[in-house]
């Protein structure tokens, strides 16, 4: 039986066109500790990072290079931003649908946070945020799309108020990049963490963060150690991005994010209106499905406000998911989605919802199987 993947939203698959090549011919080929070995393949692997680094600076609008720390994933960049940035006791605003890889480092840093309430599908009250600003606060922390409405915030408006208080702006993008514009001088973002499994469609392992540079160069690193520059010294190096970087980095993973971003970026266009294309199509369905079913579609309607996540409420969402793969071997996901208060503020706490999210690569018969399976699946509930 066909594989159907719809957990787009937790890592794309397919990944880029030729990915698998790429992180085979490094494997076999190339392997080099970057800074320490002297090989010509040490100057090719530090010019392929580099490219990295221009490109994620193409994307998100941002113009420092060097300002760019690599992280296993983007639950590490927002430890390094969290715990780097803002000291126990410190306040931040935040959106009713952080995902625990915000909430949990708040708690354990001994953060406090205030919630800006949300509409039922998710998205923000730009003007309840304000009057959650106390004299501790340091910060906003928006995730910029949900990964269980698939609402989109309003980044830009966030960040306007933030900076009129002189607060820092941090952004989740693990569920809107590339997908949705995320313009980092436009929009006044102080710092942006992102993944590269996800949208940008690269490897499990990689991501990272793009912070202001005075920030970068002040931020209290989460982890220190060898850098292969300024050895003679136990304190930090003061350069970027040597700072931002300690350890062995994972090369084979960023190499091939390379790899993808720049595949993303070369068809920004056409995968945003492929993504569009099929968000629609599949919420559409789902949604004549909620209504025949009375049941409830969670999230925006219109594909213009949400990201590829699209969650159902129903009676046993993990029986509807066990049913799709033993049935039709259609892979979603059911639960809570590692975001226990987005699941509150929305009203489908503790049971969660069945998330479908397509990519870029599911085809039209893909969905409409699904679709079909999933009407089959209430059809014998009645």
């Amino acid at each position: 039986m066909k594989r159907i993947y719809l957990d787009n939203s937790a890592t794309s698959f397919p990944k880029a066109p030729g990915l698998g090549s790429v992180l085979s011919s490094y494997i076999e080929e190339n392997c080099v500790n970057l800074n320490r070995t002297e090989s010509h393949l040490s100057y090719t692997s530090f010019e392929e990072l580099y490219a990295l680094r221009s490109n994620l600076c193409t994307l998100f609008g941002f113009k420092e290079p060097e300002c760019i720390g690599f992280t296993p994933n983007i639950t590490y960049a927002l430890n390094w931003l969290i715990k780097g940035l803002l000291s126990p006791g410190d306040h931040v605003v935040t959106t009713s649908v952080e995902h625990n890889a915000v909430l949990r480092p708040l708690l354990q840093h001994q953060v406090s946070f205030s919630s800006i309430p949300c509409d039922k599908a998710g998205r923000s009250l730009v003007k309840e945020a304000e009057p959650l600003i106390q004299p501790n606060t340091k910060a906003f922390i928006i995730n910029a799309a949900s990964n269980v409405s698939g609402a989109v915030q309003n980044v830009k408006e966030l960040c306007a108020i933030a900076k009129k208080h002189n607060l820092l702006t941090i952004v989740d993008s693990a569920q809107a990049a590339p997908l949705v514009d995320l313009n980092m001088s436009q929009m006044s973002i102080d710092a942006l963490a992102f993944t590269g499994h996800k949208g940008l469609l690269g490897p499990q392992g990689t991501g990272g963060f793009l912070l202001r540079k005075d920030l970068a160069l002040t931020i209290n690193p989460l982890v220190s150690g060898g850098t292969g520059s300024f050895s003679h010294s136990l304190e930090l190096p003061p350069v970027l991005p040597d700072r931002l970087n300690p350890g062995t980095e994972n090369l084979v993973g960023l190499i091939g994010l390379s790899h993808s971003v720049q595949y993303v970026l070369d068809n920004l266009d056409s995968l945003k209106r492929k993504s569009r294309k099929n968000t629609a199509l599949l919420c559409k369905g789902l949604e004549e499905i909620c209504l025949e079913y009375g049941l409830r579609l969670v999230g925006p309607t219109s594909e213009e406000e949400r990201s590829e996540a699209i969650s159902i409420s129903c009676p046993e969402p993990s029986d509807l998911s066990a049913y799709l793969l033993e049935n039709y071997n259609i892979e979603t996901r059911s639960g809570l989605h590692c975001s226990p208060l987005s699941h509150k503020a929305l009203g489908t706490f503790p049971k969660g919802t069945i998330r479908f999210s397509s990519g870029v690569f599911t085809t039209e018969e893909e969905i409409s199987i699904c679709l079909d399976s999933v009407r089959k699946y209430f059809s014998r509930q009645i």
